[in-house]
């Protein structure tokens, strides 16, 4: 398994690599806007960065979105998140999609703070925002479901508990979750990770190793034999390998799986129904 810089330098290597193949794709069939439902909101201090999914007259659970590295994105689709959420509200609740880099880049008042304290920052804010428009209330659950890179900003609400109670967060699932420091996860919530064996950027091990501190009544762990690095996204057929150097640099495998993404799709269904919709 990579050293720690190795795992940083490969994450670097591979959104940029992943950048410059989603410019140079041709044409899509996906939309450039989001599907409709949603609109593109403005926090306080952000001047986009935010897509808001209308929201029904009664109050419900809300869930936020944190894409992996390459954001909205992903080669050359730009409605995956977008059609996860969309899902997710069909299933009764409240969805912000949040393109944390450029929310954070645009705000006046950002942090200097690494990465993962910068993408909690714009969690912290984009929920403030949320209760102010009645989006996130205060009595109803809250949950943040994250893709790869997304995930880091998990790690630094989860080492705070009382600021994850306070925020309202009542669960957290993550696909693949990028952990760059390789730091212990004490998830202070239910914590259903989602993740492929042969997924080569973030590896299962480290992820295993990673939680095995974990309080194991608040932890759903389930890996995918033979699942790459985004199996759950459809538009990644067939497999596509990114290198920073060919031959030499490191390299990675990004690929969809129906199997694995439909059980992901059932089981991250069943987990928000579970502590979003208690009986």
């Amino acid at each position: 398994m990579p050293n720690v810089p190795q795992c940083c330098l490969l994450i670097a290597a591979l959104l940029a690599a992943l950048l410059t193949a989603g410019c140079q794709s041709a044409g899509s069939d996906s939309p450039s806007t989001p599907q409709l439902g949603f609109h593109q909101a403005s926090p306080t201090g952000f001047a986009s960065g935010v897509w808001v999914q209308d929201q029904a007259r009664e109050p419900r659970p809300w869930v936020i979105l944190l894409p992996g590295a390459s954001g909205l994105k992903i080669f050359d689709d730009d409605g995956h998140y977008f059609r996860a959420a969309q899902h997710l509200s069909e299933q009764g609740m409240s969805v912000l999609v949040i393109d944390y880099k450029r929310a954070y880049k645009q705000s006046p008042v950002r942090p200097n703070v690494p990465t993962g304290e910068k993408i909690a920052w714009v969690i912290e804010q984009t929920i403030a925002w949320a209760r102010e428009q009645g989006l996130a209330q205060p009595n109803q659950p809250g949950a943040i479901v994250a893709w790869s890179l997304g995930a880091e900003g998990l790690w630094p609400i989860f080492a705070q508990p009382d600021k994850a109670r306070a925020l309202g967060i009542a669960a957290a699932a993550a696909l693949y979750p990028s952990n760059e420091d390789q730091k212990p996860i004490k998830p202070p919530v239910p914590f259903l990770v989602l993740i492929g064996e042969k997924d080569d950027v973030t590896e299962a091990p480290a992820i295993r190793k990673a939680l095995s501190a974990a309080d194991p009544s608040l932890l759903d762990l389930h890996t995918y034999a033979g699942a790459n690095h985004g199996f759950d996204v459809q538009s990644i057929q067939p497999p596509r390998k990114l290198s920073l150097i060919p031959l030499i640099g490191p390299s990675a495998t990004f690929g969809y799986d129906a199997a694995a993404a439909k059980n992901a799709q059932e089981r991250l269904d069943q987990f928000l129904k579970l502590h979003l919709h208690p009986r």
